[in-house]
């Protein structure tokens, strides 16, 4: 699901590697994200893929804070770590 995206599509520079690496091998990140009920703190998640929907690319991903899993909008990820 990664491989048809660009790094220019992730926002920071090395993001959609590092999201990409941790959802093959099934590892949690904290990233920012800016938008959605729970502000701009950190969040950590596990990464599934991307998805297009309308045009914007999505990122598929477990949310650990509420247990489900969620699409956050990859323009709206501010920051992104290994866990």
């Amino acid at each position: 699901k990664f491989r048809d995206f660009s790094l220019g599509e992730a926002g920071a520079p090395g993001s959609l590697a590092l999201l990409q690496e941790a959802a093959e091998a099934g590892l949690a990140v904290s990233m920012v994200y800016e938008g959605g009920s729970k502000g701009a703190q950190p969040r950590p998640v596990t990464p599934r893929g991307l998805q297009v929907r309308r045009g914007v690319v999505y990122l598929e991903a477990l949310c650990h804070l509420d247990g489900v899993s969620k699409s956050f909008r990859l323009d709206r990820i501010r920051a992104i770590e290994p866990l």
